[in-house]
């Protein structure tokens, strides 16, 4: 019965640790999206604007096989 116990102690051990870590990768991914989220919102308010700071200029792009 103490063997059980302790297998069962160790497992919620473990446990506790994958959600430790699964808590901190879902954290750092909501930070990292929200970042990106408020980029983009930036760079569509600056189009609709037209105060992109670079203007693209296809012509003056030359492909790097060139």
């Amino acid at each position: 019965m103490d063997d059980q116990i302790t297998d069962l102690q160790i497992k919620v051990a473990f446990l506790e640790n994958n959600i430790a870590e699964l808590d901190g990768v879902v954290r750092e991914t909501r930070d990292l999206l929200e970042g990106l989220m408020q980029e983009l919102q930036s760079l569509r308010e600056a189009v609709k604007s037209g105060d992109s700071t670079e203007k693209f200029d296809p012509d003056a792009e030359v492909p790097p096989h060139y």
